[in-house]
């Protein structure tokens, strides 16, 4: 029975031995009998290796016949981050696609790169693309331009969208869920 949860929710049966005093290595007192339970189940990422030490804790009062089991595990240690994700990030600036002089510079710049890089229809879809894909960024580029997004460090989540006006409103929300939970909770002290 336990074989088959183990292995329906992916988890590993680690069977440790450990020398220790026969007192740390019993996990059920009964007046009959006593039993040495030394399994720990994990999922599947911690490997047997990383398991350093399995024992019987008699000292932990949990209100029962059984031990409680300590089983001490040697994390791995996570990889470095890579230097690539402090990049900056080169966005196009399109919040000055709501004025409508930078719309007719954008499309009058897109006509012109369209006349200029011609694309024929018996070219490769592959150059067709390319080209295409020059002359609206080009056109987009010379419009409205580019603006850098600084990825820093000091940002606790790194994402670059969650700015301090974000932040600022995740915490207004969070106040007003607590108000009326608090307030949810007194009526119902009342009734």
């Amino acid at each position: 029975m336990l074989i088959d949860f183990c292995t329906h929710n992916e988890l590993r049966i680690n069977n440790t031995f450990f020398e220790h005093k026969s007192q740390h290595k019993v996990s059920f007192c009964g007046s009959k009998a006593n039993s040495t339970i030394d399994y720990i189940i994990t999922n599947r990422n911690i490997r047997p290796e990383q398991i350093t030490d399995v024992r019987a804790l008699k000292s932990a009062n949990i209100g029962s016949e059984h031990n409680l089991i300590l089983g001490k595990v040697t994390m791995m240690k996570p990889p470095p981050k890579k230097h690539s994700q402090l990049a900056n990030q080169e966005k196009f600036n399109i919040e000055s696609f709501r004025n409508q002089s930078t719309i007719d510079l954008y499309q009058r710049r897109l006509k012109q790169n369209l006349d200029n890089n011609i694309i024929i229809h018996g070219e490769s879809p592959d150059i067709m693309w390319e080209k295409l894909k020059t002359n609206i960024t080009n056109a987009v580029k010379g419009a409205i331009g580019i603006r850098i997004l600084k990825k820093s460090n000091n940002r606790k989540n790194g994402k670059l969208w969650f700015t301090p006006k974000i932040k600022e409103l995740a915490q207004k929300k969070k106040h007003i869920l607590i108000e009326q939970d608090t307030s949810k909770l007194h009526s119902v002290r009342r009734n």
